[in-house]
């Protein structure tokens, strides 16, 4: 007798997994995979229109394929794709640059994110390029991620901005 209520009990566990924690288990992977896309504050390069970006970022005044916003803590420079010459409001964003208007050090940083030396490629910039000795900056470019830094007179590097940059071939088709 105990043995059979062991199986019913195994059993009733197996159809609990299969109606309740496989459809949540599915549900955590679908907002997993969502927040990697997110971009920056909601800003998706090829996803978002300059309608849905300036809606975050304010009006820019003068509509052309750079907007140049700024806001409390940081500027930003947009770089929108001009699918439709008679409607700026549908460009589609293929890139944006977020500076800091606050130093912040890249070590201090780091410690926010997982797996920073594996994921990050460090390239250095050469002087005749940028003007700023030891000025590098560190790519991933499966996630379409730029952290740009720049030593300061510690010689720590300090990140200057972030660049958002679209990975997929199609964004860099128009239209």
């Amino acid at each position: 007798m105990m043995k059979r209520r062991y199986s019913r009990n195994v059993a009733g566990f197996q159809a609990l997994k299969r109606v309740v924690v496989l459809p949540i288990m599915g549900l955590l992977l679908f907002a997993a995979t969502n927040v990697a896309a997110q971009g920056w504050n909601g800003i998706i390069p090829c996803v978002t229109t300059r309608l849905q970006a300036e809606k975050i970022l304010g009006r820019d005044p003068d509509p052309d394929i750079i907007g140049i916003y700024h806001l409390k803590k940081y500027s930003v420079n947009v770089h929108y794709d001009r699918r439709d010459l008679s409607s700026p409001a549908e460009d589609i964003v293929s890139s944006f640059v977020v500076y800091l208007n606050d130093t912040v050090k890249l070590k201090s940083y780091v410690k926010k994110l997982r797996n920073f030396p594996k994921d990050f490629l460090r390239t250095e910039l050469p002087y005749s390029l940028t003007r700023v000795y030891g000025a590098a900056s560190y790519i991933d470019g499966e996630k379409g991620f730029i952290i740009k830094v720049q030593k300061d007179e510690n010689d720590d590097e300090v990140i200057y901005g972030f660049e958002y940059f679209c990975t997929s071939e199609e964004c860099e088709k128009p239209g």
